[in-house]
């Protein structure tokens, strides 16, 4: 079972260098270096994903897009509502247009994670400041 978070970076990461090498990475790398770091990093990924990234990077696209509001971040068309954020586990779904990985944004933070002060330290600062 490979961790999610890892594939998702490790998917970036050769975007980034296989489909439009971002200037930061042209001039940190020689040639022959970007080519052994895009070698180990094919190496990490399952040949299923592999094989599907390679087929969307031969037609020129990339193979992850971020989603937001619903509209893969690659084809710029809105998802069907079948498309939903996964909830559970995290998973790759795939673009119904384009075919790309979707990376749906990260889930946002429930009240319940979110720690409130307690009353008597919100009154206490209040009397402090006055």
């Amino acid at each position: 079972m490979h961790n999610f978070a890892r594939l998702l970076i490790t998917l970036h990461k050769l975007n980034d260098l296989q489909c439009a090498p971002l200037k930061e990475w042209t001039e940190a790398f020689s040639p022959g270096e970007r080519e052994v770091l895009i070698k180990s990093l094919r190496e990490t990924l399952p040949t299923s994903l592999l094989g599907h990234h390679d087929r969307l990077v031969a037609q020129g696209k990339r193979s992850l897009a971020p989603v937001q509001n619903g509209i893969c971040g690659a084809c710029q068309l809105r998802l069907p509502r079948g498309h939903v954020r996964p909830k559970l586990e995290p998973d790759l779904d795939l673009c119904d247009h384009c075919g790309a990985f979707l990376e749906w944004p990260k889930a946002p933070r429930t009240p319940k994670d979110i720690k409130l002060k307690s009353p008597a330290k919100s009154r206490e600062r209040l009397f402090l400041t006055q």
